[in-house]
């Protein structure tokens, strides 16, 4: 990821959600990303923290596996970047976007 930026409107947990994954998705490839998602939700649900790489620093979210109805705000930010990463068309494998990219204001 080249880049990134959001605005967000959620509650103190989403957004602490938000500002982690801003810090640390900059200068990380489309792969790492999705493993970034996977990561936190085993976090949340398995309650495995990861063992190396930038994704270490989702362990500070632990304490939030005991409420499950807080699950969904911290994986909204992460939903968020696959979100747009589909919408742009940009491949897994890398970033290629689709002949049918737009780009956004």
């Amino acid at each position: 990821m080249a880049a990134y930026g959001h605005h967000v409107r959620a509650c103190v947990i989403g957004r602490a959600s938000a500002a982690l994954l801003a810090r640390l998705i900059v200068g990380l490839p489309v792969p790492a990303l999705h493993t970034g998602r996977a990561a936190m939700h085993a976090l949340l649900t398995a309650r495995r923290i990861p063992a190396a790489g930038p994704w270490q620093a989702l362990e500070v979210f632990l304490p939030v596996a005991e409420y499950p109805s807080r699950h969904g705000a911290v994986l909204l930010p992460f939903d968020a970047v696959e979100q747009a990463l589909a919408q742009l068309g940009i491949e897994a494998e890398g970033l290629t976007p689709s002949p049918s990219t737009r780009s956004f204001p």
